[in-house]
């Protein structure tokens, strides 16, 4: 079982470094992230477009980039229907991401680094306001969404509670 979690850890990690050099590569050769940067990109996509855009919104949930910068691009590629729907399913499912990063690489190392009764508290406080304050979050502009990732999975939220509020807010 130890074996099977090293693995995990070790994939996820490969993940994430792949994901961070690719983007980084791509900011460096003179690409800005920018609303019409990435309309232009998705566009040019042509049907492969809300794939390149999913990937976008997977890849920058990992480094704290604001996704309200790509509900922008997708609102105006798609228009407000399509791209409410595009933006709704990438944000929802790229939220995964770092919430099960967090959960597999994270937990024991905070749990190493703080003190014992840290994540026991955080356990406690979602078990009592952890639905509501997700959502919560979810709705506030310009909140970074990527800390709430993070932290739902370092925290005691389970999967099926933490997608229902993520698609609620």
């Amino acid at each position: 079982m130890k074996d099977k979690k090293i693995y995990w850890k070790f994939i996820a990690l490969i993940l994430i470094v792949g994901m961070v050099i690719g983007l980084s590569q791509y900011l460096q050769h003179g690409q800005k992230f920018s609303i019409e940067a990435i309309q232009n990109m998705v566009q040019s996509a042509g049907i492969w477009g809300p794939v390149i855009f999913f990937l976008l919104y997977a890849v920058t949930s990992l480094i704290a980039f604001p996704g309200s910068i790509l509900s922008v691009a997708s609102g105006l590629v798609w228009g407000p229907w399509r791209g409410t729907f595009y933006t709704v399913i990438s944000a929802t499912v790229a939220s995964v991401l770092p919430f099960y990063l967090s959960r597999l690489l994270g937990r024991d190392f905070i749990q190493k680094v703080t003190k014992q009764n840290f994540l026991g508290k955080c356990d406690q406080f979602v078990s009592k306001h952890g639905f509501t304050s997700i959502v919560i979050a979810r709705l506030i502009p310009f909140f970074p969404w990527d800390i709430v990732n993070f932290g739902a999975g370092l925290c005691g939220f389970k999967f099926r509670q933490y997608i229902l509020a993520t698609l609620m807010g």
